[in-house]
């Protein structure tokens, strides 16, 4: 058979997304790499707009937490912090027991960081 008309189909990209359910924060392949694969980032909170940001940080950043880890052989980041799920849960009312949540983020590559307005989440329950 011939595959000269095929195209390769790129499956890391996609949105610079999160995904929140009862088993933690996860962040896309295209948001791990839109940032550069960080060790570290710092979470930053702004409970008034209901936006949350991550930006990459040097380890020596006080607020640094760990990101991605390159020993890992899938390009994965999950955060599970009892702190984070409760705050998304009571900042947004979100119930992960009956549904998952999707965050679309921008890129400030300026800045190293990805923006999530929490107010434009999908929702999607769960079975």
């Amino acid at each position: 058979m011939n595959f000269d008309n095929f195209k390769a189909l790129d499956l890391t990209k996609g949105p610079n997304a999160f995904t929140f359910s009862k088993n933690g924060l996860s962040f896309s392949q295209t948001a791990i790499n839109s940032l550069g694969r960080p060790k570290f980032v710092k979470l930053l909170v702004n409970s008034d707009e209901q936006q949350i940001a991550i930006q990459t940080v040097d380890e020596s950043d006080k607020d640094a937490i760990p990101f991605y880890k390159d020993s890992r052989k899938n390009l994965v980041v999950r955060w599970n912090y009892s702190g984070l799920n409760s705050l998304l849960s009571q900042l947004m009312d979100w119930n992960t027991e009956e549904n998952t949540y999707k965050v679309v983020g921008e890129l400030h590559a300026e800045d190293n960081a990805l923006l999530f307005r929490l107010k434009d989440v999908d929702v999607t329950k769960r079975r």
